[in-house]
């Protein structure tokens, strides 16, 4: 779903899991791309027998919607990280409403700077969705590794422009990968 138009406001369904159906008003924000309910519920469908316990990243968060969606199919925590402060603050309050304050930290930053003050353990899974055409995803795959922030068994997901030439390859597995419309996605794995 994209959220278009200067006073429009949208909204976000948790397609499944505790809160199924549950929605979220979202404010228009510059690059609001949340990932739509069909590549969520197609990458949950994926993740169905990784994603109950997992520990998981939303590194470029913007509307929350990977990693609560993550945290309504039983994900132990998450993790989100978003630089533009508005949509921090909406990410918060979709937090609070929810009602899961303690299974999740909301960080306004870059992402190359919360990776590179991260002190802690690598994630079970990480949730990659960039504005795209900006080489953002090499970037943080470049960072991830270097610090040893990638285990093997980490499952990363991946979303880009389709016509995107993304270098994933040099480090990742494909596990599965689709296209819809304009969207490529696929989870991923260390090689």
């Amino acid at each position: 779903m994209r959220v278009k138009g200067n006073n429009k406001r949208g909204s976000l369904r948790i397609v499944g899991g505790r809160w199924r159906g549950r929605r979220l008003t979202l404010a228009k924000a510059p690059e609001l791309r949340p990932t739509s309910d069909r590549i969520r519920e197609t990458l949950f469908n994926w993740l169905a027998p990784h994603i109950r316990d997992a520990r998981c990243l939303d590194l470029y968060a913007g509307s929350g919607a990977l990693g609560l969606e993550a945290l309504s199919r039983s994900a132990s925590s998450c993790d989100f990280v978003e630089q533009d402060p508005r949509c921090g603050e909406q990410l918060l309050d979709h937090i609070q409403s929810l009602d899961c304050e303690r299974r999740c930290s909301c960080t306004q930053a870059m992402a190359k700077e919360y990776l590179k003050n991260y002190r802690g353990s690598a994630w079970d899974v990480i949730f990659l969705d960039p504005p795209f055409g900006r080489s953002m995803i090499e970037e943080s795959l470049d960072q991830l590794i270097e610090q040893a922030l990638l285990a093997p068994d980490t499952l990363v997901y991946l979303e880009y422009g389709r016509r995107e030439q993304v270098g994933w390859n040099k480090y990742l597995t494909c596990l599965k990968q689709k296209e819809t419309g304009d969207v490529a996605y696929g989870l991923f794995q260390l090689r």
